[in-house]
């Protein structure tokens, strides 16, 4: 866990109340489309809106000669092979064009590769293809880039049609077709479709039916592999999830409904959330540890006893990749503290053999641990070529800055919040001083907490949440409403679960309320009954004995007056203390002498015993003095740390007193504020 800056959206309530009545919405869904960049009653009831999107997908170029070498197929009896990828997505868009061909009564198969034989198409594939008597290849959530695969199968005499919604390069393969909203003579508005999602597009083309036909046969389908690609639910998105939904919740595919049960999910409550958070991980997994054609079968399956197995299996494997996650993410954190990279701008590690398939979630943990960008990389043990993850924070530019050194990568791609890359070995120090190097040229990379408005506890009603359902669903781009409760008074903690979450009771103005905090430790929080305190937090219904009840969510706390700004500004200065190019002003503001030591002796051995408790109960003292301080008794041996930032746990050690003069720390900013 790290700091993170909170964010809180600027509104003027004059505007908000005429939005909503020129839209004819309620006041409070008007601030909340308003902070999703809604600004405009047009805008907002396209955002709203629950209709089947008005799809026409010979919008799209090339879409006729598609249609028309596929009809070529069918009437000829060609075999056509899928050609899929190994995530969720890919793995959608096999099963929903392996399914609509085969209801076509095509003669089809399908390719996916694993892992090891890397993104998209491969030659061995097409070769083997071509010894099968495949005629016509269709990609799926992939292709673009598959230049010599499309060559290959061309001189082999087999056709390729080419859907897929990643970024093309310079130019585009010489395949029969290539359908992709990003190619440069597409002229869709909006071009943030899934894998799927375009698959979808050329399936309703050559079904010649309504989008509403096809949703109700394959929502589903569109619905999964969309979420779980983190494409925007918006415009033609939105309405294609709600279709999704609706067909989940009245003939669900066996195999997504056989997978919710198996995860325990109730499908008569089916939300995006449980798609993102349940059905998602679990197809993936499939990929992740091993065979992703695996969650093909089940996608494509009509039996009821073979559905349940893989279910089973791919509830194992999901397991079985949490488990790996883990002692990966703790390696991870364990090579960062060994090699001293935590202070870094940029946090990079290898480890030897990590499972490839894991290392972007490990890789998004430690993100949220440090607060930083983090780039995971693993080789085969003897071997000189390590692949990896990489994961970004706040507005860091992820993609720029790898692309800033893309001269020492064998290969990488991506994005800004997320990509992936390959390196020798003999790179790494120089890839690792060069991207942080990039770093130091754009602002501080932070997280951030987007903070919709804030609220008066008198106002959470369940009647709030109700009015909040127009926005559903929620996800990447319509992220489910988070509140701030300022200035509540902590009345009383209560443990829950075993001691892992705590129950808070909270009061402002006569108000008082219950919040929940996940995952906190009685032991660990830093609050005290009495403090006031500042909360983010998500409301959500839920039911207790068969009543309404409604739920407050804690996603992060902060003790009301402290400054987001004066943190940023002290993990800066700090930062600079440790690179020993501190300069004079810096040394004054982190100088100090033994009472301002023993004052944070004796907080320590009071009980604010870890660096968030020091920070939220002691604002007197700057963040970057305590961590000064801290590191100045931790060198005189009066006591040991472990962990980082607001997770950094204080050990008292017996010991004798000591002379503060004995600290290199303390004589380093003494003399260097005395010199300036």
């Amino acid at each position: 866990m790290s700091f993170k800056r909170w964010v809180i959206e600027e509104f003027d309530r004059g505007f908000i109340n005429s939005l909503a009545d020129e839209s004819g919405i309620d006041p409070f869904v008007a601030l909340l489309s308003f902070s999703r960049g809604y600004t405009d009653p047009f805008s907002i009831d396209m955002f709203l809106s629950k209709e089947v999107p008005d799809i026409d997908p010979f919008v799209f170029p090339d879409m006729e000669k598609a249609v028309e070498r596929i009809n070529f197929a069918l009437n000829n009896n060609q075999p056509i092979t899928v050609f899929g990828d190994y995530d969720c997505d890919g793995i959608t868009s096999t099963a929903l064009m392996f399914r609509f061909l085969s209801s076509l009564g095509a003669k089809v198969d399908y390719y996916i590769p694993n892992r090891n034989d890397g993104y998209g198409m491969n030659i061995g594939a097409v070769e083997k293809a071509e010894k099968n008597g495949t005629k016509l290849i269709i990609t799926v959530d992939n292709g673009i880039t598959c230049f010599d695969e499309i060559k290959k199968a061309t001189e082999f005499g087999i056709d390729t049609i080419v859907t897929d919604h990643h970024l093309p390069q310079d130019t585009i393969p010489e395949a029969l077709a290539v359908i992709n909203p990003h190619c440069d003579d597409c002229p869709l508005d909006f071009k943030d479709f899934s894998g799927v999602g375009v698959a979808f597009m050329l399936a309703l083309a050559v079904s010649g039916l309504s989008p509403e036909i096809m949703l109700e046969r394959y929502g589903d389908l569109v619905a999964l592999g969309t979420i779980a690609d983190v494409m925007p639910l918006k415009f033609e998105n939105r309405g294609i999830i709600l279709a999704g939904i609706r067909k989940l919740l009245s003939s669900p595919n066996l195999g997504i409904k056989e997978l919710l049960i198996s995860a325990g999910v109730d499908i008569k409550n089916i939300n995006s959330s449980s798609l993102a958070f349940s059905a998602a991980p679990r197809i993936n997994a499939a990929g992740r540890m091993g065979d992703a054609s695996r969650a093909v079968e089940l996608l494509i399956t009509d039996d009821i006893l073979k559905a349940q197995r893989l279910a089973d299996e791919l509830n194992a494997e999901n397991q079985a990749r949490q488990t790996v996650e883990k002692i990966i993410a703790a390696r991870a954190v364990e090579t960062v503290f060994t090699q001293g990279l935590e202070n870094d701008r940029v946090i990079v590690v290898m480890g030897e053999e990590w499972k490839d398939g894991v290392l972007g979630i490990a890789a998004g943990r430690l993100a949220e641990f440090f607060g930083k960008p983090v780039i995971l990389l693993s080789k085969e043990k003897g071997g000189n070529t390590a692949k990896g993850s990489a994961r970004s924070v706040g507005n860091f530019p992820l993609f720029e800055a790898i692309s800033a050194c893309g001269d020492l990568l064998v290969k990488f791609g991506g994005h800004n919040m997320a990509a992936g890359l390959t390196i020798e070995e003999d790179n790494l120090a120089k890839f690792r001083g060069a991207i942080n190097k990039f770093a130091f040229t754009v602002n501080y990379p932070m997280a951030e907490l987007k903070i919709d408005c804030k609220l008066n506890p008198a106002a959470v009603t369940p009647d709030l949440v109700w009015a909040t359902e127009p926005l559903e669903p929620y996800g990447a781009g319509n992220p489910t409403p988070l509140f701030g409760l300022f200035g509540m008074k902590l009345i009383k903690i209560f443990s829950m679960g075993n001691g892992k979450h705590l129950r808070l009771i909270l009061s402002k103005n006569n108000t008082t309320v219950a919040a929940v905090a996940f995952n906190k430790s009685a032991e660990d929080f830093p609050y005290k009954v009495g403090a006031t305190i500042d909360l983010a937090v998500n409301l959500q219904m839920g039911e207790y004995q068969g009543e309404p009840q409604l739920n407050i969510i804690i996603k992060d706390i902060r003790i009301s007056g402290r400054e987001d700004a004066k943190i940023l500004q002290g993990l800066l200065e700090y930062e600079e203390f440790i690179s020993g190019k501190m300069r004079v002003e810096t040394a004054r503001s982190l100088a100090f002498e033994r009472p301002q030591m023993a004052d944070i002796y004796k907080a320590i051995k009071s009980g604010d015993n870890t660096l968030l408790k020091l920070i939220e109960n002691h604002l007197n003292y700057s963040f970057s003095q305590i961590c000064v301080i801290i590191d100045a008794m931790e060198e005189l041996g009066l006591l040991t740390t472990e962990g980082y930032m607001d997770s950094k746990k204080i050990c008292i050690c017996p010991t004798d007193k000591v002379n503060i003069e004995n600290s290199k720390i303390y004589n380093s900013l003494k003399c260097l504020s005395i010199e300036g």
